[in-house]
Order: C-alpha cells, then sequence, then structure tokens
C-alpha cells in the first residue's frame, strides 16, 4: 500500500461545506465513481442504530445503507480495495 498513491476523501458524505450541510448516501455513490480508493465515515450511535453524520449535520445517513452503497458501486469501476477510514 505503500507504493501507491490513494485518492481519498474528507468528509465523504457532505453535500457542501463542513459547517452547515446535509449528509447524503449519493455523495459516497459519486465520489467511488470519481475513483476515491478511502473514504471517510463518521459513525456515531443513535438510538438503536448507526448512522453516518457530521456533528453540524442535521441529518444522518443509516451506516448499512452506505456499507450496501459501497459494496454495489466501489468495484465497479475500479478494483483497487477500498479504504474505510472509520
Amino acid at each position: 500500500l505503500t507504493e501507491y498513491y490513494v485518492y481519498s476523501s474528507s468528509n465523504t458524505y457532505l453535500s457542501g461545506t463542513s459547517l452547515f450541510s446535509d449528509s447524503k448516501l449519493e455523495m459516497y455513490e459519486h465520489s467511488l465513481k470519481k475513483g476515491c480508493r478511502c473514504l471517510e465515515l463518521d459513525i456515531q450511535n443513535i438510538g438503536e442504530d448507526l448512522v453516518v453524520k457530521h456533528k453540524n449535520s442535521k441529518n444522518n445517513i443509516k451506516l448499512a445503507d452506505v456499507l450496501t452503497t459501497i459494496k454495489n458501486i466501489g468495484f465497479s469501476i475500479n478494483k483497487f480495495p477500498i479504504i474505510l477510514s472509520i
């Protein structure tokens, strides 16, 4: 892995700035299609659900939905491994 340049993203799930934007599942799909191989997941436990959410965003994404999206789209364009920054 140290021999490769890894295209990564920070706050992958945010649709805009980290101050006031929404968390959106589509941002994972977009990042994967652009070639990102390192994705950030800020996981929080809300009630009985594990969700991906930024501290400032109003909404959240179910972790299961994020993982399903990564599984379904992650290797359709690029076969290199995906690193999850949790």
